[in-house]
């Protein structure tokens, strides 16, 4: 509040009838005074008058003034006013006198004074601004209590001046505490304290500033005012704060959100880049390479692998993989039984995701703790390969990253990559199925119309001895000796004969197309030996001598009846095309992983050289030395051995120099491998 000298008053004594209040209000009228009547006119209660009022004049009976009143109240100009039943004895000095009633003439001068009338405008305009400071104030009062904002005036010692009902209202839930003796503000918090003494220490400086200030789980916007005083610099400091928390909050909220978006920004550009890489794949392997390195990439992680289930789907085999490490070691091919791996038991049984930490020494990774440790894996996420419902194998993502922790949304996102790439893989499958069968009915084709046009040819030559042989006796049979007729019945039964030999080795060829068998054990030495007891009759008409092996024959896995068909195969070519007499050597040698190679040497005329690979073709026949056949038999060898996992093929030796007009029998050596039993 400002405060403002009292106005300039005038205390009047009447003085009946001479001189009444009613006189001095006429002439007062024009000035701006305030005028004051006396209760009594005894000398104790114009005292009292005097040291209440301060009157600037005063007016009385000159009986009843005192001669120490002008001394006491030094601002006061007294008038003693003259009457005849009250003669003027002894004048006081500093007092006016004036005869009763007093004329307007006679008082104006006093009324009138330069005094007077300045401390009357001086009064104006001290009330003027008083009027103006008191409506500022009680904006400034308004605005300072009904603030949201906190608003506090602090002194050097950080002691409370002043503070508004916000500061009361929160200072605690923002960390603050006053002490309510000394009214000192501190933080409630020991380790805020000093971050709030240099706070403290910078507002004290010349400056005004701002700046954010977190306490108890708020964010305070802060402007620190310096309050200077001329003679004392700077004695204390306003601090107006306003919480931004919620502001913060947003701020953050709208950052996360941000990044967020960034986040699916960049999933949605690698499930478009995986979608584009999957719909143009030509190479199968190529894309999933592709695949594992994208999702490295996504997951900012620091390998991911693809497995696949065997068609026993007891075990997963690691067919692409990407680490983020250049140099390491590929797992690619890595065989992983689902027994004692319980992560990946999990996620191909249940069909659900699954994410493991600690993967080093999680009971759900023991079979796989040595190759998590070599890896330094802190965190493995694995989602299954789910194509048309049926689990095909996974997809696991890993990081050494000890921060690092996948989520449940990027198991999602694993999840919606894995369908892709499920799918794909299937595609992939029947689009290789329906190229195979594709392939195999041109096959088929092709070899039905080799089949027309060479085994057609090789049936009718047969049949048409047959046919002319019987047309003979039939028609002059009767007129033919018996020597003639034998002969003719004999040429007819050759003839048939070997059309029933071409039609069973079309049968053996169709079974071997379509017929899928398991492996078993099979001993070798009687496969063999039904073999040569079925070419009894070709060996007794050719002549010749089937040299064995001293060792016993070694059991391997096959089908017998099929297996018989090859020794069947490559017995009689070397009986029919082998030297003269023939002279049949049969073998076998052990080769790596389990392989055995059989073979059948003759001492025939050989395979002219660049041609091995030929006789081995469907209905092809090279030169006329081996052109006795129809061109199936050894095409039915490759076919049965390829089915059975093994291989064929023929190795000839160089041709020794002939004497003239002799054959050139360099020999031939026919093989086929199997693989050997275990249970041998």
């Amino acid at each position: 509040m400002v405060m403002i000298p009292s106005p300039p008053t005038i205390l009047l004594v009447p003085l009946p009838p001479w001189f009444t209040g009613e006189d001095v209000r006429r002439l007062l009228a024009e000035e701006a005074v305030v005028m004051h009547t006396a209760v009594s006119a005894s000398p104790a209660a114009i005292t009292t008058q005097l040291n209440q009022t301060q009157p600037t004049l005063c007016l009385a009976p000159a009986d009843q003034l005192q001669p120490d009143w002008p001394t006491r109240f030094p601002h006061t100009q007294f008038i003693g006013l003259l009457a005849p039943p009250n003669p003027l004895t002894q004048p006081i000095s500093g007092v006016n006198y004036l005869l009763a009633p007093p004329t307007a003439e006679q008082l104006r001068p006093f009324l009138t004074s330069a005094n007077l009338h300045h401390l009357g405008q001086k009064y104006q305009r001290q009330r003027n601004a008083h009027e103006k400071t008191e409506a500022f104030l009680s904006l400034y009062t308004a605005a300072f209590n009904t603030s949201h904002n906190i608003i506090m005036v602090l002194d050097r010692q950080a002691h409370i001046i002043i503070a508004n009902k916000t500061f009361w209202a929160e200072h605690e839930s923002l960390g603050l505490m006053v002490n309510q003796t000394t009214q000192r503000l501190t933080c409630i918090q020991p380790e805020d304290r000093p971050r709030w003494r240099q706070l403290l220490a910078k507002g004290f400086q010349s400056e005004p500033f701002k700046q954010e200030f977190d306490l108890n789980e708020h964010t305070l916007a802060l402007a620190l005012n310096p309050i200077t005083s001329a003679i004392d610099g700077v004695t204390a400091v306003a601090i107006f704060a306003h919480d931004i928390t919620n502001r913060e909050r947003i701020k953050q909220d709208l950052q996360a959100t941000n990044h967020k978006l960034q986040a699916y920004v960049e999933e949605l550009a690698a499930l478009n880049n995986i979608a584009r890489t999957v719909a143009k794949v030509t190479d199968l392997q190529a894309a999933l390479e592709i695949v594992a390195e994208l999702m490295t990439k996504l997951f900012r992680a620091r390998n991911t692998g693809i497995t696949l289930l065997d068609e026993t789907r007891q075990t997963l085999t690691v067919v692409a993989d990407y680490s983020s490490h250049p140099g390491e070691p590929s797992p690619r091919g890595l065989v992983m039984p689902l027994e004692g791996n319980r992560s990946s038991w999990l996620v191909v049984k249940q069909e659900r995701s699954l994410i493991v930490d600690n993967p080093q020494n999680s009971d759900l990774t023991q079979s796989l703790h040595e190759l998590m440790r070599q890896r330094r894996t802190t965190s493995l996420m694995i989602a299954p390969l789910l194509a048309r419902g049926t689990v095909i194998g996974t997809i696991a993502v890993d990081t050494t990253d000890p921060e690092r922790t996948f989520t449940a949304e990027e198991t999602t996102l694993l999840e919606t990559v894995a369908v892709q790439i499920a799918n794909t893989i299937e595609n992939a499958r029947l689009f290789d199925e329906e190229r195979r069968m594709r392939q195999q009915a041109e096959r088929q084709n092709q070899d039905l119309d080799a089949f027309a046009s060479t085994v057609a040819h090789d049936l009718k030559s047969p049949m048409s001895i047959v046919m002319g042989f019987a047309e003979m006796l039939r028609d002059s049979g009767a007129t033919m000796s018996a020597d003639e007729i034998e002969m003719m019945a004999a040429q007819i039964f050759l003839g048939g004969r070997k059309m029933i030999s071409i039609v069973e080795e079309l049968l053996v060829l169709s079974s071997v197309t379509r017929e899928e068998i398991a492996l078993e054990p099979i001993s070798m030495s009687a496969v063999l030996e039904q073999a040569i007891l079925r070419l009894e009759g070709l060996r007794h008409a050719y002549k010749g001598e089937i040299i064995m092996p001293a060792a016993e024959w070694p059991v391997c896995l096959g089908h017998a009846t099929w297996v018989e068909e090859v020794w069947v195969n490559y017995l009689s070519n070397g009986i029919k095309y082998g030297g003269r007499p023939y002279r049949l050597e049969l073998g076998f040698e052990r080769l790596p992983e389990r392989q055995v190679r059989f073979w059948v040497s003759d001492n025939g005329p050989g395979v002219p050289l660049g041609q091995e690979d030929e006789i081995f073709v469907e209905f092809t026949r090279l030169d006329q030395a081996r052109a006795q056949g129809h061109g199936l038999g050894l095409s039915i060898v490759k076919r049965i051995i390829e089915k059975l996992g093994g291989s064929v093929g023929v190795t000839c030796t160089e041709p020794a120099p002939a004497e003239e007009n002799e054959p050139e029998n360099n020999g031939c050596r026919f093989y086929f491998t199997l693989t050997e039993s275990e249970e041998a």
